[in-house]
């Protein structure tokens, strides 16, 4: 398992704000992009694990507090959804093509959605009425 990009995830990030409950900003909303490639002498076996994880991961898509390892870094309410993601054969050829490893057949997936917690105070509350003097014509 090989995690080369990570990402901030845009729908969140530019979204609406939501407060984090703790008084500081929301998390950080981040993407982890992985590859997965099985280690094998021979190819029917590669082909076998990579089965295995797909299915694995098809079903189970969506891990939750349980699943999560380090049960203190993670909220009651924190889950991680992984899907498979279909990266572009140069992509893929370019992940592999700095090292002297000849490609392997390998899976992509992506784990969504990471929060970092900010360290940072929110501020005040929101503004909520905002009057504004007339304009004098």
């Amino acid at each position: 398992m090989f995690l080369y990009h990570v990402g901030i995830n845009g729908d969140l990030r530019n979204g609406p704000a939501r407060p984090s409950g703790n008084g500081k900003r929301p998390p950080l909303p981040l993407d982890l992009h992985f590859l997965l490639t099985p280690w094998t002498k021979a190819t029917r076996d590669a082909y076998r694990i990579i089965g295995a994880i797909s299915l694995l991961f098809y079903d189970r898509a969506v891990l939750g507090f349980g699943d999560l390892l380090g049960d203190s870094i993670w909220a009651p309410d924190d889950t991680v959804e992984i899907m498979m993601e279909m990266v572009p054969v140069e992509q893929l050829f370019n992940i592999w093509d700095p090292t002297d490893i000849p490609y392997k057949l390998s899976l992509t997936y992506l784990a969504r959605i990471i929060g970092i917690d900010s360290t940072v105070s929110a501020g005040g509350p929101p503004i909520a009425v905002a009057r504004f003097p007339k304009a004098v014509s």
